[in-house]
């Protein structure tokens, strides 16, 4: 029994492992078009039918990649803050500048930019759900260093 308990924790970690070698290839691969996205970690919640990560960005890359400035409530909180954001842009000026329905549509490019790259990955890679089917990769939120 213990050599049972042994081996699927062994296999359990192993695709872990694999899995995340996957997505750093996807977010490397993603850096080359959002520079400013420098890695990610897991988000803290089930992953039942996706998998939710916080995706690590660098604000200096951030500010230019948008060509906006950071909005002075944000000056110090996005620092000091692990709550992060909902989208890339949310602490700069920008966010008051465009529409939520604009907001959203660059969030859904850049999102379906990280899945079109994870499609990519070689399957054994990925992590699979409840029903066999490759998951996902959602970006809960955004951190910045």
């Amino acid at each position: 029994m213990d050599r049972l308990i042994r081996k699927i924790l062994k296999e359990e970690v192993e695709n872990l492992e694999l899995f995340n070698r996957g997505v750093d290839d996807a977010i490397s691969i993603l850096n080359k078009d959002y520079p400013y996205i420098k890695g990610w970690k897991m988000h803290d919640n089930s992953w039942t039918y996706d998998v939710d990560i916080d995706v690590i960005c660098d604000i200096d890359k951030t500010v230019r990649f948008y060509n906006s400035e950071v909005r002075s409530i944000w000056v110090d909180k996005y620092l000091t803050d692990d709550e992060g954001f909902a989208y890339p842009f949310s602490p700069l000026e920008l966010s008051r500048q465009i529409s939520a329905d604009e907001q959203y549509q660059l969030y859904k490019g850049l999102k379906e930019d990280l899945n079109d790259i994870y499609s990519y990955i070689p399957d054994n890679l990925k992590t699979r759900n409840v029903d066999g089917r490759i998951k996902g990769i959602n970006m809960d939120r955004f951190v910045f260093i």
